[in-house]
């Protein structure tokens, strides 16, 4: 099983600008997008859906088989709670925390990668050395925890059939999502106005300490119960709790909508096979799913 190590500085501002780094057998070196895609063996990278957009539209295709270390490091966790800090906490900073010893590399490689300084190529290429390091020891959990096999046959294929599909984009009708949107605002507003009016709350969507409140004035013993137990399950305020989900519900299509560049003619959420603990895959920048299905 070949391995090939890929870093990238990503372009903000320059179309097709981005700068790509590879080490393979033939040593490091920066190479295309073109040369990105021509790599038939595995891929090893990080916060690969920074860049798989770009890879696109200047190559037209993938390449075959990416590992993201965050995607591998969440699957061979024991604990839950890694999908949720996804967004938090970024490779590099899992890494430094890894391999302390490796720290000035890290923060050097950290500044090229975010933009901050001009690129080091000592430096990302001493940091492709890590990144192997981390993908080697990610292998001997996965090993460990039974999940090797099937990161390799399943999760790895689906990745990239999802990076493919979240590069190409969702095609979207600008008219439409003007209409959408229109249409979520009112009845956001119109939502919030009846609940203020029918349970006497400020016109705002309540917080967990005005829920909490709220039941308590209903009588119900809040600590004993628990929040999400007093939301969902009893009686005394269930009139209340539907209404304040319809108005989460409406706020969030609301955010969601409002998210979406429509100029381009497409949306690119990310296609996220790690969103969840049932191992469901999420839409997320923009969250798609959390659009009301009407």
């Amino acid at each position: 099983m070949s391995i090939v190590i890929l870093s990238f500085i990503k372009s903000y501002s320059k179309p097709r600008s981005s700068k790509y780094y590879l080490t393979d057998n033939n040593g490091f070196r920066e190479v295309t997008a073109n040369e990105v895609c021509s790599v038939q063996g595995y891929m090893v990278t990080h916060d690969y859906w920074m860049i798989c957009q770009d890879i696109y539209e200047e190559a037209g295709c993938l390449p075959p088989k990416v590992i993201d270390l965050d995607d591998f490091h969440i699957l061979t966790s024991r604990d839950g709670d890694e999908r949720k800090r996804r967004e938090k906490v970024d490779a590099i900073r899992r890494i430094n925390r890894i391999f302390p010893l490796n720290f000035d590399i890290a923060q050097t490689y950290k500044g090229n990668f975010y933009g901050e300084t001009e690129p080091d190529l000592e430096a990302i290429s001493a940091f492709h050395g890590i990144l192997l390091t981390y993908y080697i020891e990610l292998c001997r959990v996965a090993h460990q925890n039974g999940e090797f096999q099937r990161f390799f046959e399943i999760e790895v294929p689906c990745q990239n059939i999802c990076s493919t599909m979240s590069s190409r984009g969702i095609r979207i009708q600008a008219r439409k999502i003007a209409e959408f949107r229109l249409n979520a605002r009112h009845d956001y507003y119109t939502s919030l106005r009846e609940l203020s009016d029918r349970f006497d709350v400020p016109l705002e969507i309540p917080s967990k300490e005005d829920i909490l409140f709220y039941a308590t004035s209903k009588g119900i013993d809040t600590e004993e119960y628990g929040f999400d137990f007093v939301l969902n399950f009893m009686p005394q305020v269930r009139d209340f709790s539907e209404a304040v989900q319809d108005v989460r519900e409406l706020d969030r299509t609301r955010g969601v909508l409002d998210s979406l560049a429509v100029r381009g003619g497409r949306v690119h959420p990310i296609l996220d096979t790690q969103g969840s603990r049932t191992s469901r895959i999420s839409a997320r920048s923009p969250y798609l799913q959390s659009l009301a299905k009407r």
